[in-house]
Order: C-alpha cells, then sequence, then structure tokens
C-alpha cells in the first residue's frame, strides 16, 4: 500500500519508523490538543506503540476488524517526515490531524498523506471523509478546500475550572443507558444535515468528537432531559483520571433552549466528574451556542478554541 512523491514515501506506519514518528506526530499539537491536553494522552499513546509488541497487536486487531484505524506516515530516507491517523466510523473515514515535520514544510507530503487516506477510505466503501481543524489555521482550512473538503459546522470549546457542585432548580435530567435508541435517534434529529450524514450519532458514539477527545479506558454516563414528555436536551460525560478532566458533551439541544435549562442539563455530569476528582471541565458546543455561552460564563469557563468540522465525499 505504497504511494511516492519526490524523495518521501506515504504508506502505513512500521516498526522501523517509531523513533522518528513520535516527534513529528507531537509537532501536529495545536491550541485545541493544549487546552484539552490531548497531548498528554498522545505522548502517551506513542510511548505504548514503542513496547514491544504493540505495533503487532495493532495490526492483528486491524486483520481481525476490531482496530478500525490506520496509522499513515511519509517517510523520506529512512525518516518519518509527516504522519495522519485515520479511524473508520460506519459513514466515514475520519482524519485525526496532519502532522509535518517542521524542516520539511512545503513538499506536498500533506497533501500526498491526505490522497492516500482517500484512496484507503474510498477502498473499504465509506462515502465520507471528515476531519476537524483549528478554525484560526488559516493554511490547513485552504489546502482541505483545494482537496474537496467543505465545512459542516463549527464548534466552540468552553474550558475552565470545574464549578462547585451544583443543583440548578427546573427539571431533573434523568441518566439514560448508553445505547438508548430513542436518546440516539433524537440526537441525530437536532443535527444539522451536513453534520448527520457523514458522521450521525450511534450506539457507541453520541458524537464524533469523542472519536478524539474521550480519555482512554474512560466509561461514559448519559444523560437526557425531558419536560412535558418533549425531549430538551441530551448530554454525555466523560472523566480521565490522567488529566482529571471532565469532558461534557452537548449531544443534542432543542434550539430553542435557553441558559437556565442548559445548566439544568450539565449538571448532573459537572457534579459526578467532580465526585471522581474533576479539576476542569471541557464542554464543546456546536454553533450557534443557543443558551451555552452565558451558561459558560456563569460556570467561570472561557472559549479558548473553536475547530471546524470539513467533510469529503470520497465518491467523484
Amino acid at each position: 500500500m505504497g504511494e511516492s512523491h519526490s524523495t518521501f514515501e506515504c504508506r502505513e506506519l512500521r516498526r522501523r519508523d517509531l523513533p522518528t514518528f513520535g516527534r513529528v506526530i507531537l509537532q501536529g499539537m495545536g491550541a485545541l490538543e493544549a487546552a484539552t491536553m490531548i497531548d498528554v494522552t498522545t505522548t502517551e499513546s506513542v510511548k505504548n506503540l514503542r513496547r514491544p509488541g504493540m505495533l503487532g497487536l495493532v495490526r492483528l486487531l486491524q486483520l481481525l476488524q476490531i482496530a478500525q484505524v490506520r496509522i499513515l506516515v511519509a517517510v523520506d530516507r529512512g525518516q518519518v517526515v509527516g504522519t495522519t491517523v485515520v479511524s473508520f466510523l460506519p459513514s466515514t473515514g475520519y482524519i485525526g490531524g496532519v502532522a509535518t515535520d517542521a524542516a520539511a514544510r512545503g513538499r506536498g507530503i500533506a497533501t500526498r498523506l491526505m490522497e492516500l487516506a482517500h484512496t484507503i477510505t474510498r477502498g473499504k466503501q465509506k462515502p465520507w471523509l471528515s476531519l476537524d481543524v483549528e478554525s484560526e489555521n488559516e493554511t490547513a482550512i485552504r489546502l482541505y478546500r483545494r482537496l474537496g473538503y467543505t465545512v459542516a459546522g463549527r464548534y466552540d470549546w468552553f474550558i475552565g475550572p470545574a464549578p462547585e457542585s451544583f443543583s440548578p432548580g427546573g427539571p431533573v435530567p434523568v441518566e439514560i443507558r448508553t445505547t438508548d435508541k430513542g436518546a440516539r435517534e433524537w440526537a441525530n434529529q437536532t443535527l444539522p444535515a451536513a453534520v448527520r450524514g457523514p458522521l450521525p450519532s450511534t450506539s457507541r458514539r453520541l458524537t464524533h468528537l469523542e472519536l478524539f477527545s474521550r480519555p482512554p479506558r474512560a466509561t461514559p454516563k448519559t444523560w437526557k432531559l425531558t419536560s412535558d414528555r418533549r425531549t430538551l436536551g441530551v448530554v454525555r460525560g466523560y472523566y480521565g483520571s490522567k488529566t482529571t478532566t471532565g469532558f461534557v458533551f452537548p449531544v443534542g439541544t432543542d434550539p430553542s433552549i435557553s441558559e437556565a435549562t442548559c445548566t439544568s442539563l450539565v449538571a448532573p455530569a459537572i457534579n459526578w466528574q467532580r465526585s471522581l476528582g474533576a479539576t476542569r471541565i471541557i464542554i464543546p458546543v456546536l454553533e450557534p451556542p443557543v443558551g451555552w455561552t452565558s451558561l459558560a460564563a456563569s460556570l467561570g469557563l472561557e472559549r479558548l478554541v473553536s475547530t471546524t468540522l470539513m467533510v469529503r465525499p470520497t465518491s467523484p
């Protein structure tokens, strides 16, 4: 599965690539990764890959169709100069960032890696490719547009110290099973068509943001808020013990949801995470953030970064 261009080759990661692979992938960490501490968990994952037998295990899981992921690298004279990771969801190949070595930029490495990711994803009969990029990264966005990607949505990431436990008034959310079909179907109905097409809610992931920001080995809890038999919102919470960070994903909300209702919706997740030792809370919200901006301010959270979801069909 090799592709070549100029003096570099694009292919899947091999064991001999590991010594220089970690250095390059960490160069792709930006403001989002730093704010969410994804850079910390990525560093740990790279270390684990270098343990004896780990890369062989990844390959075995791929063959058994258990680990739906491909780690792609660009290699020049035995050195990794670029990399990207492609994960496969039911309808899309999701590109988890593209990193190019600082000394090798301007040679079309990112473009060739993206083209290889497209070829692999199309071969797996996935109708879409998708990715998230920091909204201020205009250089990357221009590249993705040139390759046929369009904007499907934008997310505001509100981050700050975990607020004190609180008990807001109003309706109280009810914890539901992770696989609740009704909640999943309702969440999909609230998503814009541009997001729902390539990245619908599934029984495993109610939002695609769980794919890259879910803490390793973390188990989610999910809550649904209703009033007068009408669903107002669904949230999913994760807690990362290594970084003492709680993630609260508003999976779907009624378009007219108020700040007070948003507060009621997230309260159980934040209280649960606080009880486990969370010192930080992260809430990513699909724009427009109706009710969420004022809620974040009241909780002491700041909008630290914005990301843009971009999608591309794999067929011409």
